[in-house]
């Protein structure tokens, strides 16, 4: 009898994580308005999910792959759209905007799928035929959820990328935040915020973003924030600088 549970067990066990997944590739383009000129950077970026079928029932794990898009502005610097989301207070969160595919065709699938007569699609079933939308492009909430109308509430999807500059590009520790709605202030006037596009594509995700900061594959593997203080060493409940809050996997999911 222990034998026969033991052998129940092991095939559980190893049932266990075994299930679907899906990805979606998709390019974010950001376009700025530099006094009339318009300026735009992209980045091709990756998001899958897969089901985590376990004892407990069923969840999902989430990948992603990808870098910073950076968009130059001749003479004032150049700006940086992270994966990682934008409170519209201006705090640094989670990783809302890197599920903005799911967000941004989600009502477009159902429409299309009206009238469809089968089962109802999955979490991953729908991020697959989301990912068979290749061409079709979105654009972002965004800055406008920085001037929110009290009544209105808006998803966390919509806010923007939380954006950065750096005082001096060959500085890591530099780094400071940009606010989207207000871009003017970080690169002088005139300059603002035009839209941000997403778009599923079947590109492969973009590389290179380390010719822009030849820091950057110096600190690859390296367990430091970008003030250089290890990680683990921080105050959790205090607010600490930015460079106290970001490591290079920031700007690259390589490094």
């Amino acid at each position: 009898m222990k034998k026969l549970w033991a052998i129940s067990t092991f095939s559980a066990l190893m049932l266990s994580g075994c299930g679907d997944s899906a990805r979606v590739n998709y390019r974010v383009i950001v376009e700025v308005n530099d006094n009339g000129v318009k300026r735009a950077g992209s980045s091709v970026w990756s998001y899958s999910i897969a089901e985590n079928v376990s004892l407990g029932g069923k969840s999902y794990k989430f990948k992603f792959n990808g870098e910073a898009v950076a968009i130059d502005l001749p003479g004032r610097g150049t700006l940086f759209a992270l994966s990682e989301g934008r409170s519209p207070e201006g705090f640094y969160r989670g990783a809302e905007v890197r599920m903005a595919p799911e967000a941004l065709f989600r009502d477009e699938l159902t429409r299309e799928r009206a009238g469809h007569r089968g089962k109802t699609l999955q979490r991953h079933e729908k991020l697959r035929e989301i990912s068979n939308m290749a061409g079709r492009a979105k654009s972002l909430h965004c800055p406008e959820v920085f001037n929110p109308v009290p009544s209105l509430v808006h998803e966390p999807w919509s806010d923007c990328p939380f954006m950065v500059r750096f005082r001096d590009i060959r500085n890591p520790a530099s780094v400071e935040a940009v606010d989207p709605a207000d871009l003017a202030a970080a690169f002088g006037k005139g300059v603002k915020l035009q839209r941000i596009v997403i778009q599923i594509t079947r590109d492969e995700v973009t590389g290179g973003i380390g010719k822009k900061m030849p820091w950057l594959e110096q600190w690859a593997g390296k367990r430091v924030y970008l003030s250089g203080k290890p990680f683990g060493t921080l105050n959790p409940d205090r607010h600490d600088s930015l460079a106290d809050q970001l490591s290079a996997g920031a700007f690259s999911t390589e490094m």
